[in-house]
């Protein structure tokens, strides 16, 4: 059976304001107010109804279209990202279009030409390490492509951003790991390309030489978030600093993969070494035992990076917008006083 489509006066009607509110509010105007908003936005939520984007496109010069450029991460938190990106384009009437840019040689500025040339988006989300990428963001600079970035390293004056405090993240975690006794803690850090690893590293160490612990009795692997490489990483360390009661690893794959060591060394957690990790992915919570976490609020911060972009936030400020998410420490049973206490 050949269904009617949902139109605008049937979004009116159920939410018992004019056609005209309604196109007010799926344009994101402003002066609505926020009551009537969220009736508008549930009753086209509730009735399936989307706006016709090629009409829209026809009758403005907007494409509808927001991109999300990352480069190789968690595949968790890109989905988190993507998850984020995706409520607040479906709520306005936008495309979300992920469009992954793995390497970082010549040709990633022809495959960019092509993807915009294809998708001419209003705007795009970038994730690191794309947050920090210099050609990139000339080139999308040159061609007055709006900008968010979530985390980046470095704060710069013409560019968007949503973050948490990574560094201040690490310190707590390192704190959690101390304040349970732990004397001689190994780190498994990120790419070296990564702004995020770069910063809950020196977090990391920053509160190791705060609380008078020894840097040579706190060693630190390289890994590349990956799962595959904090097993790595954690093999190397227990090898050659047996000694160590805990492993904080920058993201929770690399958390799970020394794990996975320890396990196969005989050792048990937390009993015999605690471990902990970064992000809350879902992995970290269906591990045995349930890992020890940093959550941060990934979707929440790319609904509102999503947000500047679809209102056109950006451009009604002289300065960048910028803002800041509160982190959570999650203790779960992955961390436990150190066994020489």
């Amino acid at each position: 059976m050949h269904r009617t489509p949902i139109t605008l006066d049937d979004v009116a009607a159920r939410a018992g304001v004019s056609p005209k509110t309604v196109s007010r509010v799926l344009n994101n105007e402003p002066n609505v107010r926020n009551t009537t908003r969220d009736a508008v936005l549930a009753a086209a939520l509730e009735l399936g109804y989307r706006p016709n984007r090629a009409a829209r496109t026809l009758a403005g010069s907007r494409s509808f279209l927001i991109g999300h450029l990352h480069g190789r991460a968690d595949r968790d938190y890109i989905l988190s990202v993507n998850e984020g990106i995706h409520t607040a384009c479906f709520q306005h009437g936008y495309v979300l279009l992920p469009e992954p840019l793995l390497d970082y040689n010549e040709g990633f500025v022809r495959r960019l030409q092509q993807f915009l040339q294809t998708a001419p988006v209003d705007g795009v989300v970038l994730t690191p390490p794309l947050t920090d990428h210099d050609p990139l963001l000339a080139f999308l600079a040159a061609r007055n492509i709006p900008i968010v970035s979530i985390s980046p390293e470095k704060v710069r004056k013409s560019i968007a951003s949503v973050y948490i405090d990574e560094k201040e993240a690490a310190i707590a975690m390192t704190q959690h790991l101390i304040s349970l006794g732990h004397k001689k803690i190994g780190f498994i850090s990120g790419p070296k390309d990564h702004g995020a690893s770069h910063l809950r590293t020196e977090g990391f160490y920053e509160q190791i030489l705060k609380s008078g612990l020894k840097r040579e009795a706190c060693p630190q692997a390289q890994g590349d978030f990956k799962l595959k490489s904090g097993a790595i990483a954690a093999n190397e360390m227990l090898e050659t600093h047996p000694d160590i009661t805990a492993i904080f690893a920058a993201n929770d794959a690399m958390a799970a993969g020394a794990m996975t060591s320890a396990f196969k060394r005989g050792l048990s957690v937390p009993e015999d070494i605690s471990i902990a990790g970064f992000d809350a992915s879902p992995l970290g919570e269906a591990l045995w035992p349930a890992l020890t976490t940093i959550k941060q609020p990934v979707n929440r911060m790319a609904m509102a990076a999503s947000l500047w972009l679809i209102s056109g936030a950006l451009a009604r400020t002289e300065q960048p917008l910028r803002e800041r998410f509160d982190f959570e420490l999650l203790v779960r049973a992955s961390t436990a006083p150190s066994r020489e206490n």
